[in-house]
């Protein structure tokens, strides 16, 4: 018995873990892309003529390019403590999520554990019934035979029930 792996990382817990690390990964990126210089480009176009009627005939247009670059220069350290702390958190919802995996595997494993446990609970509980059950007739075929005394039978036909209500009980609890 198994639990395949697609079904533990669908865990509510692993879930969250994934999506926190997901995250952080996220917010550096946004870090270290503020470090990056940014260019603006722009432009214009348009017409333009002293009066209406001459708008659209001569050659009265406008064209306007504007170039922009932007670039941080002192910032003081503040752009490595930024992606330090940046990396840092990203290694610990990292450690979060393998946390949260490693636990999910060991909720898991237990489970399949007890269900292992309780099948061979269930298997020994019905052959003891069924090892009590040979143990009565035997009882009551000594009785029939004059060998064995009715306390003998009666005995055997105790402990019988006993294993079959157990073995009942556990059966309903598995159900």
């Amino acid at each position: 018995d198994s639990i395949p792996a697609p079904t533990l990382l669908r865990r509510p817990d692993v879930l969250s873990a994934e999506r926190g690390l997901a995250a952080e990964q996220a917010r550096f990126g946004a870090v270290r892309a503020a470090i990056l210089p940014r260019f603006l480009i722009t432009g214009e176009y348009g017409r333009q003529s002293p009066t209406l009627t001459d708008l659209f005939g001569g050659s009265h247009e406008i064209y306007t390019a504007q170039i922009g670059v932007s670039v941080p220069l002192f910032a003081g350290g503040r752009q490595a403590s930024e992606l330090a702390a940046g990396r840092a958190r990203i290694e610990q919802a990292r450690a979060r999520y393998e946390e949260a995996v490693l636990h999910a595997v060991g909720e898991a494993a237990d489970a399949l554990v007890g269900v292992r446990t309780d099948r061979q609970q269930l298997a020994a509980q019905t052959a003891q019934a069924v090892a009590l059950r040979a143990a009565y007739d035997l009882a009551e075929r000594r009785y029939e035979g004059g060998i064995a005394s009715y306390l003998e039978v009666l005995d055997a036909q105790r402990s019988l029930f006993a294993a079959e209500f157990a073995d009942a009980r556990q059966s309903a609890a598995e159900s």
